[in-house]
């Protein structure tokens, strides 16, 4: 596994002082649909507010593709971590950080570090095939499935089922929502295919914020929160506003 050897793992978030995801965290064991969506506003907020800072300076020649690279990555860690957390607490708000979520976050965050430094390239040279404001904000979109990452590693271990949101679907998720049921890992040990991925997280398709699909039990029994799933779609593009 490639990590950012600036920023670390998420292994660090295991801290006492974590904001989340620990029994020590303020945040931990308590659920507020309301106070979770406007805590997921203000972190798509300041990462957008952030990175254009960030893209403004690289192009203006104030520092280079280097740390640009770290200081976005830093920040996208930080963001990445607390819409993950945020998914996992609406569902179950004594969740605690697991090795395998921070496999998970790592494997995120090292495949968006390699997609920084490209654009990091493309912004110093002049070469950007999307303005830079607009290719940062497909960073920030990309919150939602982290979200629902987050949300999926919290629920139990039964089957679930990729259901299909009032939007327009791409043929991979009629795919995915017709060949279900599924299980969350190759251990589940429930003898059903792996679930594809999450919605607006990119694995099965690219709608991001447009995907209007949700993961949900195969039984039928409602999850806690499960509007915020839909919601939070129309918070990051406030967000970006």
């Amino acid at each position: 596994m490639v990590r950012s050897r600036s920023n670390g793992s998420f292994s660090s978030y295991r801290r006492p002082d974590a904001p989340y995801l620990q029994p020590t965290s303020d945040s931990f064991g308590v659920v507020d649909g309301s106070n979770i969506e406007r805590s997921f506003l203000a972190v798509g907020r300041r990462l957008n507010s952030q990175l254009l800072h960030l893209a403004d300076g690289l192009s203006s020649g104030t520092f280079g593709v280097s740390r640009f690279t770290i200081r976005a990555s830093g920040y996208i860690r930080g963001a990445y971590f607390a819409a993950y957390s945020l998914g996992a607490t609406s569902v179950f708000p004594f969740y605690t950080l697991t090795d395998r979520d921070i496999n998970i976050l790592d494997e995120e965050l090292a495949s968006e570090t390699g997609f920084l430094r490209e654009f990091g390239r493309d912004i110093a040279s002049g070469n950007v095939q999307l303005d830079p404001r607009t290719r940062s904000r497909l960073y920030l979109l990309a919150l939602r499935g982290i979200f629902e990452r987050g949300r999926v590693e919290a629920m139990p271990n039964v089957a679930y089922r990729w259901r299909l949101g009032p939007t327009e679907h791409c043929e991979k998720c009629y795919e995915a929502a017709f060949s279900g049921p599924y299980q969350r890992t190759r251990n589940s040990g429930l003898g059903l295919p792996i679930l594809p991925g999450s919605p607006g997280d990119g694995s099965v398709c690219l709608g991001l914020s447009r995907c209007g699909c949700r993961i949900v039990l195969d039984n039928g029994q409602p999850l806690p929160n499960e509007d915020l799933a839909d919601r939070m779609r129309g918070l990051l593009l406030e967000a970006i506003t």
